[in-house]
C-alpha cells in the first residue's frame, strides 16, 4: 500500500475549513497526492458554484472525464440528487446507491473535490456569471441565447440544418403561429430559453438550447449538452 497524508479539519474565520495533515496508508479510494493547508468553500460559496451549471471534470484515480448538469431544484443529468449541507459538504446521490459528500477547494481557475479522510477526488471547472444569475454553457463555454433571443431568431423563419449525428440535411420553416415545418408540429420557447418542439407523429417533446458561432446557430440537447444541429437562417 503506498504512504499518503490524512487529513482533518478545523473551523476557521468566514465560513472556511483548513486541513491539518498526518501520513497514512492509500485506501484506494482517489489520488495519492498529499494535501497541504486549504481553504474549503463554504455552503454559500458552493450553492451558486452548482446551481444551474453544467461542470466538467476529471477523476484523478483513473483520468475519466465529463460533464454533470447540476439543476436548480436539486437534480442532476443522469444521476440523481445533490444538496450543500450546512457544513460546507456537496453531497450526490445516484439512483440505487448511497449518498456521498465531499468538501471542495479552488486551485487556480479549477476545482477539487476532497473526501472527509483526505482523499483528493476528481478537479473540474464551471462557468460563474458575474451577476450571479444561472448561466448554461455549451462544452466549449459558449452561451445560449435568451428566451427572447430565441423567440426572435425563429418566428416566421426558414431554417438549413445539419444533423450532427447523420449528416443529414434539410430545412424547417417556423410560423408565427407556433407550428413549425407544415404539419410536422409545433414549437414554443420556455422562459428560461429553450426551444421545444413537440411532433405530430408521436406527440413527444424535445427541448434544446440555441448558441451562435460564428456565422451560424448550434442547437444543444437539454438532456445531455450534447451538441445535436447546425443551422443557418434563409
Amino acid at each position: 500500500m503506498k504512504t499518503m497524508m490524512r487529513c482533518f479539519f478545523s473551523i476557521v474565520t468566514a465560513g472556511f475549513l483548513v486541513t491539518g495533515c498526518v501520513a497514512g496508508k492509500d485506501t484506494g479510494s482517489g489520488s495519492t497526492e498529499a494535501i497541504t493547508d486549504v481553504q474549503y468553500l463554504s455552503m454559500a460559496d458552493l450553492k451558486p458554484l452548482h446551481e444551474g451549471r453544467i461542470q466538467h471534470w476529471q477523476k484523478l484515480k483513473n483520468d475519466r472525464a465529463g460533464s454533470t448538469l447540476f439543476r436548480a431544484d436539486g437534480t442532476h443529468y443522469k444521476m440523481g440528487a445533490w444538496r450543500v449541507t450546512e457544513e460546507g459538504m456537496k453531497c450526490t446521490k445516484r439512483k440505487g446507491k448511497d449518498e456521498r459528500c465531499h468538501r471542495t477547494y479552488r486551485d487556480g481557475e479549477s476545482y477539487v473535490g476532497v473526501t472527509a479522510d483526505g482523499n483528493k477526488l476528481y478537479t473540474f471547472t464551471a462557468k460563474n456569471s458575474d451577476s450571479g444569475e444561472p448561466v448554461v454553457i455549451t462544452p466549449d463555454g459558449g452561451k445560449a441565447l435568451s428566451a427572447e433571443q430565441v423567440k426572435k431568431l425563429y418566428t416566421g423563419s426558414t431554417m438549413s440544418w445539419t444533423n450532427l449525428n447523420d449528416g443529414k440535411e434539410g430545412k424547417s420553416i417556423y410560423f408565427a403561429d407556433d407550428r413549425y415545418a407544415s404539419s410536422r408540429g409545433t414549437w414554443e420557447v420556455t422562459d428560461d430559453g429553450r426551444r421545444c418542439l413537440t411532433q405530430s407523429r408521436n406527440n413527444k417533446t424535445y427541448c434544446s438550447r440555441i448558441y451562435k458561432e460564428g456565422d451560424h446557430y448550434v442547437i444543444v440537447s437539454s438532456e445531455n449538452n450534447k451538441k445535436i444541429y447546425t443551422f443557418t437562417l434563409e
